[in-house]
């Protein structure tokens, strides 16, 4: 059964949490711009009730939270540790699939390399040791930047549910990835169909960060803009569980029996 995640809350932070197999993120961006949106909405709507109901229940129900500085400290903190990724996976171990597989993806890169894309083999048994090592060096990635998930000291019960959605969320695709690798290295797919997933899902998620940060950038946000992000959301929520029911069609293949023309996708 699909999952459904009906609140825009449950959504608001897995922005870039998978992008191509590097899994190492711009969270952080959308960290700021979903607190900064979702606070604006909050204020919003504390405004309406304090005009309806008097100043104390207005004063009552804004609940401050976490501030600014607080996220951008956070940000900051993403962006040190993608750096760093990006980094360890430029040692030389990795070289002989480097140009096979897009071992680090920057947001908005586009299209998928014609190399890789028409690369339709399989890992060859040299390959899998060194597919093996990436996968160990991403598996670090990761853990470091789930020590950075965190709920600033002060958030509020809105902030708070972001975060542990951010880290919920981005444990499920990250865990997608990861099981996407291992039929990777276990010969179950090509270089081509493995780099084309991973794309084809990135975009869908560039949508939902391109929707997010158009209300983060407004000093106010609209129903509009509130109808588009939730719109994202189901579409990035569509995606999640397409993506999670094809990597168990991939799974259960035999190894090097699907070619990229004879997987009709």
């Amino acid at each position: 059964m699909p999952r459904r995640h009906p609140a825009l809350i449950r959504v608001g932070l897995l922005g870039a949490a998978i992008l191509a197999s590097a899994a190492c993120t711009h969270v952080a961006d959308v960290l700021t711009n979903t607190g900064a949106a979702l606070r604006r909405h909050a204020d919003q709507s504390d405004g309406a009730t304090q005009g309806s109901s008097g100043a104390t229940q207005g004063a009552t129900q804004n609940s401050g939270g976490a501030t600014k500085a607080q996220f951008e400290a956070i940000s900051d903190s993403y962006k040190a540790s993608r750096e760093e990724c990006k980094a360890t996976l430029a040692t030389a171990e990795l070289d002989p699939i480097r140009h096979k597989v897009e071992l680090w993806r920057e947001p908005g890169d586009d299209p998928l390399p014609f190399e890789i894309a028409t690369n339709d083999a399989f890992p060859t048994s040299d390959d899998k040791p060194v597919i093996a090592r990436w996968a160990a060096l991403r598996d670090e990635c990761n853990r470091r930047m789930d020590a950075l998930t965190y709920i600033p000291p002060g958030a509020n019960e809105t902030q708070t549910a972001m975060v542990n959605t951010l880290r919920s969320l981005r444990q499920q695709a990250t865990s997608n990835v990861t099981d996407l690798m291992i039929c990777l290295y276990q010969q179950k797919l090509t270089y081509a169909e493995f780099g084309r997933k991973i794309y084809e899902f990135g975009k869908v998620v560039g949508a939902f960060n391109l929707a997010l940060k158009q209300a983060g950038a407004s000093s106010t946000i609209s129903q509009q803009q509130i109808a588009d992000l939730q719109a994202a959301q189901q579409q990035l929520t569509d995606a999640i569980d397409a993506f999670s029911k094809y990597i168990r069609t991939v799974s259960a293949r035999k190894p090097k029996t699907v070619h990229q023309k004879a997987a009709g996708t």
